[in-house]
């Protein structure tokens, strides 16, 4: 999907978080969206994905449409922070996300298959059988957690994807 914005400006609390911000990003281009801690990116992020809707002013459209609730379908958030359930391996968790999301039209067997590919993509083979864990128990490691997020997002292949 093409990503076009223009002329964004958030306030909160009367202060001003965007002021005037435009890019664009075409299909299979990847945007970065760089500044300092503080700089409003997350704040773009939630506007540019729809969970902030109360721009003072600005557009956002996907390949050529306003921002709308069907359009925002297409698009998944990967937040800073992940939620996964600690206790279970990167294994239980992409099985149980791909049983959870994946059409009930679509066999178990082809939903296996889907998180195979994911895994083969993203060269998670060798953190499969390890716990997710958290600060106390050790588990997969932050980047690791933070790949194995994108791989529970891949796959329901959304159209754009935001990652924070």
């Amino acid at each position: 999907m093409e990503l076009l914005f223009r002329d964004v400006t958030l306030s909160l609390s009367q202060q001003t978080i965007l002021n005037g911000v435009s890019g664009f990003c075409r299909p299979g281009e990847m945007l970065a969206i760089m500044g300092p801690t503080g700089s409003g990116k997350t704040s773009l992020l939630n506007v540019l994905a729809g969970r902030i809707s109360q721009i003072e002013r600005g557009s956002i459209f996907l390949d050529g449409h306003v921002l709308n609730k069907t359009l925002k379908r297409k698009i998944v958030y990967i937040l800073q922070q992940d939620i996964f359930f600690t206790n279970l391996t990167l294994r239980q968790t992409l099985t149980f996300m791909a049983l959870l999301r994946l059409p009930d039209t679509m066999r178990y067997e082809e939903k296996i298959r889907r998180v195979d590919e994911i895994v083969a993509t993203l060269d998670l083979r060798k953190c499969l059988d390890v716990r997710i864990g958290d600060q106390l128990t050790g588990g997969l490691s932050g980047g690791e957690k933070k790949i194995a997020n994108i791989a529970t997002e891949l796959l329901s292949n959304p159209e754009l994807m935001y990652i924070d």
